[in-house]
């Protein structure tokens, strides 16, 4: 009879441990909120790009090359 009722008490206590998760299957989800992101900072850039063309224009040269750098910054006002 012991062997009996310590194989219950082992069933039981077993159950008991299974409803923590089987509860937790309702609850909403908990997240955490994106970090804020900081669009405040120093810039440089460098652009290029070339035109080559076998059409005729009596207006402008066929071929071509253009760049340019620029540099700035930007402060970001209000809450992040």
């Amino acid at each position: 009879m012991f062997s009996q009722a310590k194989i219950i008490l082992t069933a039981s206590a077993l159950a008991m441990c299974l409803l923590g998760p089987a509860m937790a299957a309702d609850l909403p989800p908990a997240y955490n909120d994106p970090p804020a992101f900081q669009w405040s900072g120093a810039y440089v850039g460098v652009h290029g790009g070339t035109a080559f063309t076998g059409m005729p224009n009596p207006f402008a040269g066929r071929n071509g090359l253009s760049g340019g750098f620029q540099a700035g910054y930007n402060q970001q006002m209000g809450p992040a």
